[in-house]
């Protein structure tokens, strides 16, 4: 019994001691793809996100800022399938 308790004991303190936060990176650090789509032309590919900044967001609601909230990035490139 006591053994049973003791295994407990160090496995309830190793998953305390082990579940943490240290690299955690904030909402407003992030840039969260919204959406992507894959247009096919030929022999062609273009790949577009839209990647919002939650960061300009939140600026966006209190005002002053002028940039937009969110981006829309394209690359071009060959077919290779």
């Amino acid at each position: 019994m006591i053994r049973k308790s003791m295994i407990l004991f160090l496995l309830t303190t190793m998953v305390l001691l082990s579940a943490g936060c240290w690299n955690r990176r904030e909402l407003n650090e992030l840039a969260i793809a919204g959406a992507i789509g894959i247009d096919k032309a030929g022999n062609q590919i273009r790949l577009s996100v839209q990647v919002m900044n939650p960061g300009e967001i939140a600026v966006k609601k209190g005002g002053g800022g002028n940039r937009s909230p969110c981006r829309l990035i394209s690359r071009d490139g060959r077919h290779r399938f």
